[in-house]
């Protein structure tokens, strides 16, 4: 595996590509990060976005190693930590929860706020979407070999996400 650390330095697009950031936001970005992995359709990363003046870094874990950019500056060497059983790990997630009904995905937070709205102790919505949240982590922890000793959620965004020659999703 790699450790990647990948920076756009926005100053340094042309027009069209500021314009097209600018425009598609979030999808474009992911857009530009698949591209440094042109190994196939199974181009399996993972990243975390933060905002910098100027910029944005990733930090990308991936299988293969990224390729050289134009747009970006990409920082990579070898990950292979070696973990332990007991071994206890802090991170911080940015997820896209769904959940699937009738074989389509749906948004797990506007859909834990429908069915809050139909109950007649109509709680505070916020609550009861943060506990779905914490549910759901706890699922693909239970499904991919870790638990929770602590979890909380901060935020929940929904983003626009406009893909060129297709509907806006």
């Amino acid at each position: 595996m790699y450790l990647s650390r990948i920076t756009l330095h926005t100053a340094q697009l042309v027009p069209s590509q500021l314009l097209h950031l600018v425009e598609r936001g979030e999808y474009v970005m992911h857009q530009w990060l698949w591209k440094l992995f042109p190994g196939g359709k199974e181009r399996q990363f993972l990243y975390r976005r933060e905002e910098l003046q100027g910029a944005f870094r990733f930090f990308v874990l991936s299988q293969e190693r990224p390729a050289e950019s134009a747009i970006f500056d990409v920082q990579c060497r070898p990950f292979a930590p070696e973990l332990s059983v007991g071994q206890i790990l802090r991170f911080t997630l940015r997820a896209n929860p769904t959940i699937c009904k009738a074989g389509k995905r749906h948004d797990l937070l506007m859909e834990a706020k429908r069915q809050v709205k139909t109950q007649p102790d109509s709680r505070d919505i916020w609550t009861y979407q943060q506990q779905a949240a914490l549910e759901w982590l706890s699922r693909q922890g239970e499904q991919n070999g870790f638990s929770l000793r602590e979890a909380s959620v901060d935020a929940y965004r929904q983003q626009q996400i406009r893909r060129e020659k297709s509907r806006q999703m």
